[in-house]
């Protein structure tokens, strides 16, 4: 899709809205690292409530979602840093 152009037309539901306050490189990192946890919290595993999950390097970005997403979502979290 372009992924080295400088500006590209697209799809409202492709995009994200980011702030002017958000530098555009930490909108990015954040977005990946939001879709690595997604992708292993309901895809990998559906974490749900009362499943008990161990999350290593929990205080990483990604680590660190994890931890406050499987919360939210009701599982027991045991965390390693």
């Amino acid at each position: 899709m372009g992924a080295y152009a400088e500006e590209q037309i697209l799809p409202t539901d492709k995009v994200v809205p980011v702030p002017s306050s958000v530098d555009p490189i930490v909108a990015a990192s954040v977005m990946l690292k939001g879709m690595t946890a997604q992708y292993l919290l309901c895809h990998s595993f559906k974490v749900e409530r009362g499943h008990t999950i161990l999350v290593h390097a929990a205080a990483g970005g990604v680590g660190s979602l994890l931890c406050q997403w499987a919360n939210a979502l009701g599982a027991i979290v045991i965390e390693t840093v």
